[in-house]
């Protein structure tokens, strides 16, 4: 640790001095959880990978808890001092349009919609259905998600979405198709499922 102190530092770049030591105390603290927290529930790949994960997420949480005494321009301050590319970012609700000329349904409208999230919330569902292996919990997260969504559009404008694209490409074919997979992979795999449901 005192060699970055020693030859990393320069007089005329205070930001820079800053960064790297937040990144020495992050360094140091992680270390210290390696050592001095104790073992988790998961043991593999190591006890001492999971003692970090839980350092960072001890160091996140005091992250937030300094962010709760910010405004919202010291907050924007500070994370522009963290990544300067930030300032120069533009929110995708500021550019994209949601939920417009929804009784306009043709096919290369839907295809429209499939980008990287389409695929991303199939995989996330593939992976949630193979780590809880039970239909019914997955529809019920599943439809408890969408619920919320509806909840709270007037929050964010990306929740602002058509009928037909929250029904058939979110609900039906993203999560459905997800659970689907991931259920039938466990099938394949012979995996043991569960039925969590009490109702006989």
């Amino acid at each position: 640790m005192l060699n970055p102190a020693l030859s990393a530092r320069e007089d005329t770049d205070a930001d820079n001095n800053l960064r790297v030591g937040l990144l020495m105390v992050v360094s140091f603290f992680l270390i210290i959880s390696v050592l001095a927290f104790p073992n988790g529930p998961f043991t593999r790949p190591h006890p001492a990978i999971w003692r970090m994960v839980f350092g960072m997420s001890v160091l996140y949480f005091l992250f937030l808890v300094i962010l709760l005494f910010l405004n919202w321009a010291q907050v924007n301050r500070l994370m522009y001092w963290v990544d300067p590319n930030l300032r120069y970012a533009n929110r995708e609700a500021d550019i994209m349009e949601y939920a417009v000329n929804c009784h306009v349904i043709t096919w290369e409208r839907i295809l429209s919609h499939f980008d990287i999230f389409v695929f991303g919330n199939f995989a996330g569902w593939a992976m949630k259905a193979l780590l809880i292996r039970s239909y019914g919990v997955c529809w019920t997260i599943s439809i408890t998600r969408e619920l919320t969504e509806l909840f709270f559009m007037h929050l964010l404008p990306n929740f602002f979405e058509c009928w037909w694209y929250q029904v058939i490409l979110d609900f039906l074919l993203c999560n459905g198709g997800g659970i689907w997979l991931g259920m039938t992979v466990c099938r394949f795999l012979e995996m043991h499922t569960y039925q969590l449901a009490s109702i006989k």
